[in-house]
């Protein structure tokens, strides 16, 4: 993973298809399979719009397809201090007939005294 910054964007990229690659203004390789993420803030939510996936990617873990029409938009909204929700809304005209709105998740906050591990991923699995 690599991380690009400036006092006003952050680019995370992480690289899932090797042979998917583009060179974007940073002068680096963006992962064409997964997309191309933009992020805005809507008073108190965070809104991520990604588009520009490419067929090689499936929806989930159960195979459920997508084209190259697909669009997701994710919403982040701080519930309370420890609390993050995450609702994410997947549209694909030419795939399915109506937008998938997923089932509101919340992420809680770890306990100050967790340590964050890093984590190594090589291609054939977590190092």
């Amino acid at each position: 993973m690599q991380i690009f910054t400036n006092r006003r964007t952050k680019v995370t990229y992480i690289q899932e298809f090797p042979d998917a690659k583009s060179d974007d203004e940073f002068g680096c390789c963006i992962d064409l399979a997964v997309g191309y993420s933009v992020g805005r803030w809507e008073g108190d939510t965070f809104v991520v719009q990604s588009t520009g996936f490419d067929e090689r990617t499936w929806v989930d873990h159960f195979g459920n397809p997508h084209s190259d029409e697909m669009r997701l938009e994710e919403r982040y909204h701080r519930l309370d201090r420890d609390n993050l929700e995450l609702v994410m809304t997947l549209t694909d005209p030419r795939t399915y007939t109506k937008p998938w709105v997923s089932e509101r998740k919340v992420f809680k906050l770890a306990p100050a005294n967790v340590e964050i591990q890093e984590l190594f991923i090589r291609r054939g699995g977590i190092v």
